[in-house]
């Protein structure tokens, strides 16, 4: 069960670094081999803290290593924390799309 105060939470969100990105990725070089792309969205759980502790693919793109990076990618991500209706930091859950093209030559 949810309690009140979560339930009127906020949801984390990623947190920008000072040159305005939330992080680096790189894409597979196995996926890049196969020419895949897509689009992953991965279900995360951000401690109050803002650090990921848990992901999994709610919809994948239909490449495993796609997929992989997805979550690889979020755990390296700082969030801002959900917060309660007081504005205080909770834990919390939020969904992150992650859209995959391959890279320019």
């Amino acid at each position: 069960m949810i309690s009140g105060s979560l339930e009127n939470a906020t949801p984390p969100k990623p947190a920008a670094r000072q040159d305005g990105s939330i992080g680096a990725f790189f894409y597979p070089p196995e996926a890049v081999a196969r020419r895949e792309e897509g689009k992953t969205i991965v279900t995360i759980h951000v401690t109050a803290k803002g650090k990921v502790d848990a992901c999994s693919v709610a919809t994948s793109s239909g490449s495993a290593s796609l997929d992989k990076a997805s979550c690889d990618f979020v755990r390296q991500v700082r969030f801002d924390p959900a917060r309660d209706e007081t504005g205080k930091a909770v834990d919390g859950s939020t969904q992150f799309p992650m859209n995959w093209h391959l890279p320019k030559k």
